[in-house]
């Protein structure tokens, strides 16, 4: 019987192409033979070297978890509980201090901002005349009351379709957006027409544009730049292992490499 031809080696560990055709026909049949490139073609040659970099990478966790007593067999395909062992072993000395978060803040604070926004009581009529009425209506109450114009709708005497929003810049657009931030609490704006028909509606609160503080979100971005930097520190660490124990044979490299057949990596 020929021996499998050994596409590479991590530590002892032979990967043959017997075990990169098994796991490709494990991949075509779990996503469906036409999911894939056809047998023989450029692509699925790049597929093969993807999964053999792929069981590369598995065969590597699987000796970091034996070496550090998580698994029995460094051999065997590690499962997502493994992998998340072996990260959270290779990056449990990764922190964030407070000043990296501090100056993440500062740089992106742009991202903390809060628009104004306007909670609005809204109807939207077919018809000028009956739009006219409901802001005639709406106009003649006080202030403090509801107009049966533009009560939530299932009120007493309100039409069908009120509606209370809460609008920002860019939610609406044209003269109706106009109008609507440049009202005061309790002013009824319209009508106004769209194509959606005519407009109608009281601007109820006001709630000023602001910007979240850095204590109110310093948790959040800490848990972000934490879980990043881990990504960073493992790839890291998986670079670093893969050159101390895998051997790749000539013509299987990576498929991102240049140096490999078939590759479609350009600068």
């Amino acid at each position: 019987m020929t021996r499998p031809e050994t596409l590479a080696t991590v530590g002892a560990l032979e990967i043959t192409g017997a075990d990169v055709a098994r796991r490709v026909q494990r991949i075509r049949a779990e996503a469906g033979p036409e999911s894939l490139p056809a047998a023989g073609s450029p692509a699925e040659r790049r597929l093969r070297r993807w999964v053999l970099h792929a069981l590369v990478n598995e065969a590597v966790v699987a000796a970091e978890a034996a070496s550090r007593a998580l698994v029995d067999d460094a051999a065997a395909e590690p499962d997502a509980g493994v992998v998340a062992a072996v990260f959270e072993a290779v990056t449990a000395d990764v922190t964030v201090a407070d000043n990296v978060v501090n100056e993440y803040y500062a740089r992106n604070v742009d991202r903390y901002l809060r628009p104004e926004t306007r909670r609005v009581r809204h109807l939207v009529l077919a018809d000028r005349g009956s739009a006219d009425v409901v802001a005639a209506r709406a106009r003649s109450r006080a202030p403090s009351s509801q107009p049966a114009a533009v009560r939530s709708t299932g009120s007493a005497g309100a039409p069908a379709g009120a509606t209370v929003e809460q609008v920002s810049r860019g939610q609406v657009c044209g003269p109706l957006e106009d109008a609507l931030f440049a009202a005061a609490p309790g002013d009824v704006v319209g009508p106004l027409r769209s194509e959606l028909g005519w407009h109608v509606a009281r601007v109820e609160a006001v709630t000023p544009a602001a910007t979240v503080p850095l204590e109110a979100v310093r948790e959040a971005i800490a848990a972000d730049l934490l879980a990043a930097e881990r990504g960073r520190r493992f790839d890291a660490w998986l670079g670093q292992r893969r050159a101390e124990l895998v051997t790749v044979a000539a013509g299987h490299e990576h498929p991102g490499d240049p140096r490999a057949p078939d590759s479609n990596h350009r600068h």
